[in-house]
């Protein structure tokens, strides 16, 4: 009986999730439509939620550990182990100290917990989108 019940809730969850959507067709819409509509939730793009860089910082034992997002408008593609976009230069107190070209996260062994770190994805050649400054 146990059983039944958890298969009848179940299919009772995903008609009351499923119905709504398929009557707006938000299906059928991408992050690549609400970037044609500059997300102003008008036309037949979607609302989406404004998200930064979002980048973090952690002390680990083997140095700092730093991780950032990959935002919608930079995905190129993907790979066997996730999606592809952009380049990104990481920046430790103002200088450059590498470009990360295949991740959005980034060990440096050399940083301290006094650090400030901040990235800068990379679009033709140029950088754009600085990300706010964070220290771990």
């Amino acid at each position: 009986m146990y059983l039944k019940k958890s298969s009848l809730v179940k299919k009772v969850c995903m008609i009351a999730l499923v119905v709504p959507l398929l009557m707006t067709g938000t299906f059928s819409t991408s992050a690549s439509d609400w970037k044609k509509d500059e997300g102003t939730g008008n036309g037949a793009g979607v609302q989406l939620e404004y998200l930064d860089r979002g980048l973090v910082a952690a002390s680990t034992s083997e140095g700092l550990f730093l991780s950032w997002r990959l935002l919608a408008d930079e995905v190129t593609g993907s790979s066997g182990t996730g999606l592809t976009g952009s380049t990104f230069h990481v920046y430790r107190n103002g200088n450059k100290i590498a470009t990360v070209e295949d991740s959005t996260n980034y060990l440096d062994k050399d940083g301290t917990d006094q650090s400030e770190y901040y990235v800068t994805a990379i679009r033709d050649g140029k950088e754009i989108d600085q990300s706010s400054s964070v220290s771990p």
